[in-house]
């Protein structure tokens, strides 16, 4: 059976495929009750899941084939459609394998559409984009678009590359705003960023030939997530008349901005009744409900977003004890003054009714909670009233609050790599996780100087870098809001394997009044012959 909201709406992209019975049931004021129902069948929409690019060669000069089956693009999905040639590209013969010996390079673009509609479903239809390219050249292909949701942005560009050919990424083309995405190396980072569409550009290392393109662009439309605005509770009175608080409630109107076109859900079943714009709590028990508001309006890739709101029912009776739930605390550096909370206006104390296992649990110093350094989890906060209630009424109110743990890692602070194996002993490639020691392992790296080491990160090849100190930042992958995600600077020390290395330290802290120093606790050099046949090197002191 299906459940209508409050309105009275069902929604078939929720329910899915099937046959369901929805029921009608009417009252009017003279006692009269009926009832109705309709069979509502829900059936599946034809669609076909497109391959979005596709490259072909405009000659089989170099043993490539110019024959492109356009059936091989379908990967799932209705395949009994029609293509048609949308540009009007000039490629030979009949669907659904084309010749395009001769095109000139360029994108061009196709359209599939489905047969296979019933009831009032519409065909689907898709494109794709054929990218024609002279293959005598040195590819520099790129799927030509990737739609991102800002809420998860971040992207590895070598994920869009079509051509093998080594080069490097840049960001040429921006939307408006203050706050735009970034390229760094291979890395996209979109996350929060300014919606909109961005270009990035390909370039070829090494120069191709005379008239060959040395680059190529590609499109990331980031797609902003719908939101809403709303109170983290609202209060309500369980009898009408008293003029606390009003005992009817419109849901729409508590929501002050965003998205208006989304859906309520009771989560607790509180038993309030009537539609979400005129929702009665007449007679409802006091306490907290949760009620959930999911929004409409999401453009794929993105979700649609819930919030969630406590209705308060009060007896408005009694004295009230209600606040506002709490928000999440990070430990790294958390506090909040529960007073801030405080809906009511009656006098009372703070107290901590529940922690969760550990043996640091956050503290409360006056009405403010401390979570710095102690033990995630959830507490119970309780807000008790100073001056006992009239006899049936609550003395106290609780609200959850959740302590999130920060994300960190323990690194090494420095690896050292050679940058040849000339003896074929010496290791020149450094997987940058060897850093790892502890915690988040999901994060991302930069090379903070473009170090020129060859690999994708975080496999790296230092063969033929200049002997030096390169600087990495490591950044975690794990943050929960409102924790922030952790950064930390290691250093790749690249190391010439083709010279003697005596393992001597940098440098050590001698009193002149020392009479001597043993040689054989500043290096290994005494296992170590060097210019000579036999016996230890020569040690001699210089002047600085």
């Amino acid at each position: 059976m299906a459940t209508p909201d409050f309105n009275g709406n069902v929604f078939p992209s929720v329910l899915g495929i099937g046959t369901y019975s929805v029921i009608y049931e009417y009252y009017d004021g003279n006692g009269c009750v009926g009832s109705d129902s309709i069979l509502i069948d829900i059936i599946s929409e034809p669609y076909a899941d497109l391959l979005p690019d596709a490259f072909i060669c405009n000659s089989n000069a170099g043993g490539q084939t110019t024959l492109l089956d356009f059936s091989q693009l379908i990967l799932g999905g209705d395949a009994s459609g029609t293509w048609e040639d949308t540009d009007n590209s000039g490629a030979a013969g009949p669907f659904p394998i084309l010749d395009f010996d001769g095109i000139l390079p360029g994108a061009y673009t196709f359209t599939y559409t489905t047969n296979s509609a019933s009831g009032d479903c519409p065909e689907y239809t898709g494109t794709i984009t054929v990218i024609v390219e002279n293959c005598e050249c040195p590819s520099v292909a790129l799927f030509s678009q990737t739609t991102l949701c800002t809420s998860m942005a971040d992207l590895d560009l070598n994920s869009i590359k079509v051509t093998t050919e080594p080069g490097t990424f840049s960001l040429v083309g921006s939307p408006p705003g203050s706050n735009p995405a970034t390229v760094s190396a291979n890395q996209f980072s979109g996350t929060g960023k300014d919606s909109g569409t961005y270009t990035v550009q390909f370039e070829l290392s090494t120069p191709p030939p005379a008239g060959c393109p040395t680059s190529s662009t590609s499109d990331i439309i980031l797609v902003l997530p719908p939101v809403a605005t709303l109170p983290a509770s609202t209060q309500v009175c369980n009898q009408s008349g008293t003029g606390s608080y009003p005992s009817t409630l419109d849901l729409y109107s508590l929501i002050s901005g965003g998205d208006l076109t989304g859906t309520w859900a009771d989560v607790d079943a509180s038993g309030a009744t009537g539609p979400s714009s005129a929702m009665s709590f007449v007679g409802l028990l006091p306490g907290s409900y949760t009620f959930t508001y999911t929004t409409g309006s999401a453009v794929p890739p993105c979700s649609n977003s819930s919030y969630s709101m406590e209705v308060i029912v009060n007896d408005c009776n009694c004295p009230s004890t209600a606040f506002n739930p709490p928000g999440n605390l990070c430990n790294d550096n958390g506090s909040l003054d529960l007073n801030t909370l405080l809906i009511t206006g009656e006098p009372g104390t703070w107290s901590i009714a529940l922690n969760p296992p550990g043996t640091n649990p956050a503290v409360l110093a006056g009405s403010t909670i401390q979570a710095t350094g102690k033990d995630p989890g959830t507490y119970t906060i309780r807000f008790t009233l100073s001056t006992s209630p009239p006899a049936g009424c609550p003395l106290f109110s609780e609200n959850m609050l959740t302590i999130i743990p920060a994300p960190f890692a323990t690194l090494q602070p420095q690896l050292a790599i050679c940058n040849s194996n000339s003896s074929g002993q010496d290791p020149t490639v450094l997987n940058l996780t060897d850093f790892l020691l502890t915690g988040d392992q999901t994060g991302t790296w930069v090379d903070q100087n473009n170090s020129g080491a060859s690999g994708t990160i975080p496999v790296l090849d230092c063969v033929g870098i200049t002997p030096g100190l390169y600087p990495f930042t490591y950044t975690t992958g794990s943050a929960v809001l409102p924790c922030t995600y952790a950064s930390y600077t290691v250093n790749v020390l690249v190391k010439n394997c083709l010279c003697p290395d005596l393992d001597i330290l940098s440098s050590i802290a001698q009193c002149n009044s020392n009479t001597s120093l043993d040689l054989s606790t500043l290096s290994n050099w005494r296992h170590r012959v060097y210019g000579r046949s036999a016996g230890f090197p020569e040690v001699q002191i210089r002047p600085s």
